[in-house]
């Protein structure tokens, strides 16, 4: 590729271009049966057309440092044979350059710096940066954004769960988008956590239940964080109210769902931010529906804090109720569901305008999406 054309990508998009070309030169013999062993490299820095071409001398010189680092790291990598230059002879009019010792020198040092002091030849104006655009990745990180990393242990523990590792590698990469807008302290996560332990009644049955799902407690606390950061992002997400033609649709086809009038001291959200209501089985805690009916006051659990509730009546389906009395808990589930909805939209969103900002071993990028692990482990929910 021409040097101009290089440098117009810029230094990181030069450098990751450079890879994957190089890669897949080498992958079209390595595929046929050739080890990558009996295989090198040859970068040419002739100075006319498909080489420097005209490009000033300080922007050529970039140009063949980020190629043989490119050289160097894919070399290394695939665990090639050798690496070869050519272009640096000067065989008639056309190919006298100036700048050639220079550049010469330049390649050398991004190879070794023991083998000629590229930056004092290069001169003035000449970026040394020996780590811009490079694959430099902090130990058990697979990929950094923007300073937060991806980590290969994260990966690895939710692939069990997912049964895929590109599907963990996704959910991975989305757990550290949504981190950069909701960041999640050790304490909540633990917090959360002891609430699905108690609604399982102790730790022996949480684990047997993980374990089940194939899933590790570092797997699991994993997916409480996100739960809690999705709770936290939805929390501030604007829904109209649903149509009454919805309202009716939900009525009928949740007509043997559990309601329960349910009063608490501060507002709950599964009451719809609200103090007094009916809870609906399908978006509250299920301790709701097995606390005594009374007057005392009873404290439960959830992943997103605790409360002080009572039971004013028993639980009853959702159909022995009047529509026009249930009609606010209807509207909060169904609000809870665009909610979720919008979350997973713009999580989506947010995943496909930074993916390319992604720094990954081997250049291997996530595929944006959305991953509902809570499919795979329903009862670490948030709701």
């Amino acid at each position: 590729m021409p040097a101009p054309a290089l440098d117009a990508l810029g230094p990181s998009g030069a450098t990751i271009y450079l890879r994957f070309q190089l890669r897949r030169a080498v992958r079209n013999f390595t595929t046929i049966g050739i080890p990558s062993s009996r295989v090198g490299l040859a970068l040419g820095f002739h100075s006319g057309r498909g080489g420097r071409n005209g490009l000033g001398a300080a922007r050529w010189l970039g140009v063949v440092k980020r190629e043989g680092l490119a050289a160097r790291l894919v070399a290394t990598e695939l665990a090639l044979d050798s690496v070869w230059s050519w272009g640096w002879g000067v065989w008639s009019v056309g190919e006298t350059d100036a700048d050639k010792p220079a550049a010469a020198c330049v390649y050398l040092w991004a190879r070794s710096a023991k083998l000629c002091d590229g930056p004092a030849a290069a001169g003035a104006g000449f970026n040394a940066s020996l780590t811009q655009g490079q694959l430099i990745f902090p130990p058990g990180a697979r990929c950094t954004l923007l300073g937060h990393q991806v980590g290969s242990g994260e990966i690895s523990d939710l692939t069990p769960v997912t049964g895929d590792e590109d599907v963990a590698f996704t959910a991975a990469f989305a757990r550290v988008v949504s981190s950069l807008y909701a960041p999640v302290k050790a304490k909540q996560v633990s917090a959360a956590e002891k609430a699905v332990v108690s609604s399982f009644g102790g730790y022996a049955r949480y684990r047997a239940a993980l374990a089940k799902a194939h899933a590790s407690p570092g797997a699991a606390r994993g997916v409480i964080a996100d739960e809690l950061r999705r709770a936290q992002i939805e929390a501030h997400m604007r829904v109209p109210n649903p149509s009454g033609e919805d309202v009716q649709a939900y009525y009928d086809s949740y007509l043997e769902t559990e309601a329960r009038l349910i009063q608490a001291k501060t507002a709950a959200p599964w009451l719809g931010n609200r103090r007094r209501g009916f809870a609906l089985a399908s978006n509250s805690p299920p301790q709701l529906f097995s606390i005594p009916e009374g007057r005392k006051w009873l404290k439960i659990r959830t992943m997103t804090g605790i409360y002080q509730v009572r039971a004013v009546d028993p639980a009853v389906p959702l159909g022995a109720l009047p529509l026009g009395l249930v009609r606010p808990a209807l509207v909060s589930a169904l609000k809870a569901l665009d909610r979720e909805e919008r979350y997973d939209n713009w999580l989506l969103a947010r995943q496909k305008g930074l993916v390319e900002q992604a720094t990954c071993r081997d250049d291997q990028l996530p595929t944006p999406g959305v991953v509902p692990l809570t499919d795979y482990l329903p009862f670490l929910s948030a709701g």
